[in-house]
């Protein structure tokens, strides 16, 4: 990178690099070890900068984003549909919110699609500027941003996190979930791919916050 700000991206690029290896999102094979008919999908590094309300940089980011393009459909990648929250079941919550003194709060999963597991086999190779990853090949065990089937790997995942801790999935949105507090209180929370906003009385704070950690 030819920029005043390279060294930032620098170390945003292997920041990248190291979460996922410590998240064990892929191995690393040869081309050897690739099977007939499959071939590594490219991973780009997608750079981004964060601005404060001054328009101020605060954050250089860097993630890296499988060309999912390139994927084929019934080979590496099947399901694909994830569903959002409808804006009609937000405004709800934040009426009910409103009208009951709920607390609310917004927050998102970091590096959400690393911690679903892919169903099908794939392959990927890193490009360069992809910092100690350039050039090497991996037989992904997570599902990564770019991939057609990682926002429906994740959801699943997500719902089924729900479920077991007791939250009931909602019929007409399978977005929003709800569970009753220890204080007989509705919380909710609704989801929209790795972004979450969740409301609850102030008397299930702490009950909440145990949830969300």
């Amino acid at each position: 990178l030819q920029r005043k700000d390279s060294s930032q991206f620098q170390v945003a690029t292997e920041t990248e690099a190291n979460s996922l290896i410590e998240q064990q999102v892929g191995i690393e094979v040869t081309t050897s070890n690739i099977p007939t008919g499959f071939k590594p999908i490219k991973i780009r590094p997608l750079y981004t900068i964060k601005y404060d309300a001054n328009n101020k940089p605060i954050k250089h980011k860097v993630r890296f984003v499988a060309q999912g393009f390139n994927q084929r459909e019934g080979i590496d990648y099947t399901e694909t549909f994830a569903p959002t929250a409808k804006a009609k079941s937000i405004k709800l919550m934040l009426s009910d919110a409103a009208r009951n003194n709920k607390e609310l709060k917004q927050f998102d999963v970091v590096t959400a699609f690393l911690n679903a597991k892919l169903a099908e086999t794939v392959y990927v190779i890193f490009s360069d500027g992809c910092g100690q990853l350039s050039g090497k090949i991996w037989k992904l065990n997570k599902a990564l941003y770019g991939l057609k089937q990682s926002p429906y790997e994740w959801n699943k995942l997500l719902n089924s996190f729900f479920i077991e801790h007791g939250w009931l999935r909602c019929i007409s949105d399978p977005c929003i979930y709800r569970k009753m507090s220890k204080t007989k209180h509705i919380m909710f929370t609704g989801v929209s791919v790795d972004d979450s906003i969740a409301g609850n009385s102030p008397a299930d704070r702490i009950e909440f916050n145990e949830f969300e950690t």
